[in-house]
C-alpha cells in the first residue's frame, strides 16, 4: 500500500510495549495491517484531538437536527466517492429560511447500496410504465 493511500480499517487493539510506549494496531480482514507506536507522553495531546472531533460530531448533529426540523428543504446536489470498504453519498441541502446549506454524508454497506440500487431501480420502472 502507498504511505499516502487511505487505510480503512475494520479493528482496532491496543498492545503495551515497554513502560513508556503504546502500540495502536489498525487491521483489515485479509490480515493487513497498521502499527502506530506512541510514547506515553503523547497519548494526552491525541486524547484531546479525538475528544475535538467527538464534540464535532456531535455539535454537528444536534445542528442538523434543528436547522432541518419542520423546514422545507431542496437537495441542491449529490456527491458519489466509492471507497474500499463502503460507498459514500453527500447530498447537499438547502433550506430557503436558512443562509447557509447543509452536507449530509451517507455510508453504504455493499449489502445496503444493493438494495438501495435495487429500490431505485424497480421505482424508475414503475414510474416509466405510468407515463
Amino acid at each position: 500500500m502507498a504511505s499516502d493511500e487511505a487505510f480503512s480499517p475494520n479493528e482496532f487493539r491496543i498492545e503495551e510495549g515497554d513502560s513508556q510506549q503504546v502500540r495502536l494496531i489498525w487491521g483489515r480482514d485479509n490480515d493487513e495491517r497498521q502499527v502506530v507506536v506512541l510514547d506515553r507522553t503523547q497519548l494526552p495531546a491525541v486524547l484531546r484531538e479525538l475528544q475535538k472531533q467527538i464534540e464535532y460530531e456531535s455539535a454537528a448533529s444536534r445542528g442538523l437536527d434543528v436547522l432541518l426540523s419542520g423546514k422545507a428543504a431542496r437537495v441542491a446536489g449529490l456527491g458519489f466517492a466509492p471507497e474500499p470498504d463502503q460507498f459514500r453519498l453527500t447530498v447537499y441541502v438547502e433550506v430557503p429560511e436558512e443562509s447557509e446549506g447543509v452536507e449530509i454524508s451517507l455510508r453504504f454497506s455493499k449489502a445496503d447500496l444493493v438494495k438501495c440500487v435495487s429500490a431505485m431501480a424497480d421505482w424508475l420502472e414503475h414510474r416509466s410504465d405510468d407515463s
